[in-house]
């Protein structure tokens, strides 16, 4: 099916409300008008015939729970094995890992609050080696922007990106902030959510600190919706 559009007009329009900066750019929209999928770049036509076909697959994401319905996995409940890559692409699965966990849970690199956070634990790595545990950082960031983390904090501890927000939902953290909160985000300490995380939704882990035994059964936990008082 052929649509024009005038690009002077619609195009403008839409490239402004998905905030389009590359070009040539690819907007694929469900029925609704909500985004599918964005992609940039040239394609030839089996190419483009091949993402399409994938998109097809997809559904536009959901917007989920807000701030007020996450409630954070309780004390006790046994957490299913995950994978996540970090920055380098090196894979981490929590089954093989015959120690215990603590699994940190951060919205980004622009948050000032974590990464003062990030920096505070890492004076804690003597006692966590000591205690045969690991310490986890789980963002939903992507890869280049987990380097800014790392830079940003200067921390050695594995900083893994949960594309597809699978282990801040397993955790039942993941919520979608209001517009209001969005825009603060963006105009104010520079959160390119558009850019940097697996769709356009906006959605954030609530930051907070899980501690996992060797059967990956939370243990402790810090749950606050205050990002301001992270703990541990």
């Amino acid at each position: 099916m052929n649509i024009a559009i005038d690009a002077e007009k619609e195009g403008l329009s839409l490239a402004k409300e998905f905030k389009v900066v590359n070009y040539p750019s690819f907007l694929f929209l469900d029925p609704k008008g909500k985004l599918v999928q964005y992609d940039f770049g040239y394609y030839n036509p089996e190419q483009f015939l091949g993402v399409g076909a994938s998109v097809l697959k997809k559904k536009a994401p959901q917007s989920g729970k807000n701030l007020d319905q996450v409630k954070g996995r309780m004390i006790g409940v046994k957490i299913d094995n995950f994978t996540a890559k970090d920055h380098l692409g090196n894979t981490f699965s929590s089954s093989k890992e015959n120690k215990k966990l603590v699994i940190v849970f951060i919205r980004g690199q622009w948050c000032p609050y974590c990464n003062k956070y990030i920096e505070t634990l890492q004076n804690l790595a003597p006692e966590l080696k000591s205690k045969n545990a690991q310490l986890v950082i789980i963002s939903p960031e992507k890869p280049e922007f987990i380097e800014k983390t790392l830079s940003k904090t200067k921390t050695d501890y594995t900083v893994l990106y949960d594309e597809g927000y699978k282990i801040a939902e397993a955790f039942d953290v993941l919520y979608t902030p209001d517009s209001e909160t969005l825009n603060f985000y963006n105009s104010k300490l520079n959160d390119d959510f558009a850019n940097s995380r697996s769709d356009h939704s906006g959605r954030l882990p609530v930051s907070a600190t899980f501690i996992l035994n060797e059967g990956k059964e939370i243990t402790w936990r810090h749950f606050d919706t205050d990002y301001k008082r992270e703990h541990l």
